[in-house]
């Protein structure tokens, strides 16, 4: 499924925190004046689904959609 640029974020947390439980948006944080996205389209939403957190980004019309995904590990 290709998403809209600007898209993805909010539609991904969206739809994953509505499908499990115990699942939360924590925050979103949009692009201001200078960019480099539109203003305030979303740049990065972190959500929890089941107890782990996950921050969705927005890499632009640059990076489409695909099944890969990166994990950062809070020590």
């Amino acid at each position: 499924m290709r998403l809209v640029p600007g898209e993805f974020p909010p539609v991904v947390a969206q739809f994953y925190t509505s499908i499990f439980r115990n699942s939360e948006i924590l925050s979103v944080a949009r692009y201001g004046k200078v960019g480099p996205g539109p203003e305030g389209q979303a740049m990065t939403i972190n959500f929890v689904l089941e107890g782990q957190e996950f921050v969705a980004l927005n890499g632009g019309p640059e990076f489409t959609f695909s099944e890969a995904i990166s994990f950062h590990i809070s020590c």
